[in-house]
């Protein structure tokens, strides 16, 4: 994949700013199961956590609910 056509990701800080929310609330939210309640939809490269925006918005509109929910962006879709 090249830089023009990788996907936007964001770092818990720009996560929070977009949903208005502050860091340690992302990182409870992180912490539990996706099917839960309070969840948020995120990846991780490595061991650092990524937010995309389109999986953060699509949340919103749902309502926020699990994280499990949200249809993972095209993109990360294995193709078999």
């Amino acid at each position: 994949m090249t830089s023009e056509n990788r996907p936007e990701v964001w770092c818990i800080e720009q996560a929070a700013v977009f949903i208005k929310k502050s860091t340690r609330w992302i990182q409870d939210a992180m912490s539990k199961p996706v099917d839960e309640p309070g969840s948020i939809p995120f990846r991780k490269i490595g061991k650092k956590p990524v937010f995309f925006p389109e999986a953060l918005a699509e949340w919103i509109a749902l309502g926020c609910p699990p994280a499990a929910v949200v249809k993972a962006p095209a993109f990360l879709k294995r193709k078999g």
